[in-house]
């Protein structure tokens, strides 16, 4: 008996592309930023424990390969993706907003010490990553 071969339709095949592709695209976003949270973590945090071209260079590196990951996430998503990213994006730019806000009112009024900028950042992103996965997986 041989196996059963199951015609897929196109709409099939095209739905796993997408998939691959944004998994491919996903995963080099993550080693990126993997990487770049093992520099943060292992360097030091007085400034210029880098070289000024080393700063310069990272910079520049950054400002081009992020919108060409954008790009090719938004190639790699459909509009269903797009709206939970962009829902679960805006709301983590109104965290942003509020805990940088309350920690500066606090700092004025002596209650915490000064803001910390990668406290902020890191706040952020794991209540973007947490309402996406809230929108994509609970609902």
């Amino acid at each position: 008996m041989g196996a059963r071969m199951i015609e897929e339709g196109e709409g099939v095949r095209a739905a796993r592309a997408a998939k691959r592709r944004f998994l491919r695209t996903a995963g080099l976003s993550l080693l990126g930023a993997v990487g770049i949270g093992v520099v943060m973590i292992l360097g030091k945090t007085a400034p210029g424990h880098i070289t000024p071209a080393a700063a310069v260079i990272a910079v520049v590196a950054m400002a081009i390969l992020l919108p060409v990951a954008i790009y090719f996430n938004v190639r790699a998503t459909d509009e269903h993706d797009q709206m939970i990213g962009l829902h679960a994006n805006s709301f983590g730019l109104y965290v942003y907003f509020f805990v940088q806000w309350a920690w500066l009112v606090l700092w004025g009024g002596g209650l915490v010490p000064a803001p910390n900028g990668l406290a902020i950042c890191l706040v952020t992103a794991l209540a973007t990553l947490g309402r996406y996965f809230q929108l994509k997986h609970l609902r």
